[in-house]
């Protein structure tokens, strides 16, 4: 479904076109950001018309949570900003975890350097992909996947290298990012994270390449300088030995003599 402005909607009906937007199906919103419908919506001519304050409000604010266009984006935010800071003062920053998880770059800057979003304020959100270190337990399932994140997280989940940058420049800590950067097989993103990451982190992403059987990118780490903990290498050799993971086994199994070598 597409909405068709045309000159006689402008002079006759805007009424209707507003609760038709507001009615669409949201999938209607995420194909098409109805630049013309939002244009006569920040224009004078729509002042002259009988809608309802809150009508514009909710049409403008599904727009700011909807469209991926920078340029409207800031238009839109610019026209409702005070009602937004009033109403939803965390909108912010729940905006700019959705602008970072979807690779909307121009967002995530404007958001943090017009708006003052820290990038920062989400750090209690990024779940480790062990549940314990001692015994080693890990997430399994959806969970590795779709576990709480920050906005750097998210950011590397989905491979956005751009994001990514734009979030380090502006201090985000890494975090665990560099788990959700070997998840998306980014060789890119791992190489950019990982001296910027602490030890449970590169071991999470380990665990990530095991999980994935992904010998390239556990070769990676282990070419980078990053080293599987004793404990964590028992716990994945009986993971990837339970779950048919041969090549892993392998893999790991290499890596155990190569470290004790290096020891003695």
């Amino acid at each position: 479904m597409r909405f068709n402005i045309t000159n006689a909607d402008r002079a006759v009906n805007p009424t209707e076109m507003t609760r038709a937007m507001l009615e669409a199906p949201r999938t209607t919103v995420d194909a098409n950001d109805h630049t013309s419908l939002l244009d006569l919506t920040l224009g004078p001519s729509w002042d002259r018309c009988e809608i309802a304050p809150r009508d514009t409000n909710k049409l403008q604010r599904l727009a700011l949570n909807e469209t991926r266009n920078g340029k409207m984006f800031k238009r839109l935010l610019k026209n409702a900003k005070s009602y937004m800071a009033k109403d939803d003062p965390k909108w912010f920053s729940r905006r700019t975890y959705y602008a970072a998880a979807r690779g909307e770059t121009d967002i995530v800057k404007y958001m943090i350097e017009e708006e003052r979003v820290e990038v920062n304020d989400d750090r209690s959100a990024d779940t480790p992909i062990f549940l314990s270190r001692d015994p080693v337990e890990f997430l399994k399932g959806f969970k590795l996947q779709d576990r709480p994140a920050t906005f750097l997280s998210v950011a590397a989940r989905g491979g956005d290298e751009d994001t990514v940058k734009v979030l380090l420049d502006a201090g985000a800590e890494a975090d665990h990012a560099i788990e959700f950067a070997a998840m998306c097989d980014s060789r890119t993103l791992v190489r950019l994270l990982w001296e910027r990451s602490g030890n449970d982190a590169v071991q999470g992403a380990f665990v990530t390449a095991v999980d994935r059987e992904d010998t390239g990118m556990f070769n990676l780490l282990r070419e980078l300088g990053a080293k599987v903990d004793d404990d964590v290498r028992v716990a994945l050799i009986e993971k990837a030995q339970e779950e048919g993971l041969e090549s892993m086994v392998r893999l790991l199994d290499h890596d155990a003599r190569v470290s004790a070598a290096k020891i003695s």
